[in-house]
């Protein structure tokens, strides 16, 4: 976390690469079938090469281990963000999960995964809308692509910084 600060990046873990009640660039330039209950298209990679190309670029050619400190704090993040998500759906506690749904979309943003960030946001309107029914396939779509992007993201961690 000091690398992350010291290279003046501790910012770049939380902001979004979209404006407020935008739709992330990925859902819209997807289209529809991109959040519509539909699986990702076989190959598609769940983290989006540009806004990944992007946050290479902002720490330069020696930020390898920045980096990897910053894909290594979103997945411990992530982690305990599905993990909530998870533990109060057998209650349907809507508060727990749209909370841990709204911390996990704008890292995820940031770090390139726009389908996830967009699933989030699904999860976090549904919640909101006490008319709406319960987004059972939201959160299905988002723990499923929780784990395409913690995979990614593990393939594309450099080699330098934390474990």
């Amino acid at each position: 976390r000091d690398l992350v600060r010291s290279r003046g990046l501790g910012d770049v873990y939380k902001r979004q690469h979209y404006q407020p009640h935008q739709e992330p660039r990925a859902a819209v330039d997807a289209g529809p079938s991109a959040r519509e209950g539909r699986e990702a298209p076989p190959g598609e990679e769940p983290i989006d090469p540009a806004v990944w190309r992007e946050l290479v670029d902002l720490v330069g050619s020696e930020g390898e281990a920045a980096v990897a400190e910053l894909v290594d704090l979103y997945l411990e993040d992530a982690m305990q963000r599905v993990g909530a998500i998870v533990t109060a759906l057998p209650s349907g506690d809507a508060a727990k999960i749209g909370t841990a749904a709204h911390a996990l979309r704008s890292p995820s943003a940031s770090l390139g995964a726009l389908r996830l960030a967009a699933f989030c946001r699904d999860v976090e309107d549904a919640l909101r809308d006490t008319a709406a029914p319960w987004p059972h396939e939201s959160i299905d779509q988002l723990l499923q692509e929780s784990g395409r992007v913690t995979e990614a993201l593990r393939r594309r961690r450099p080699s330098g910084g934390l474990g």
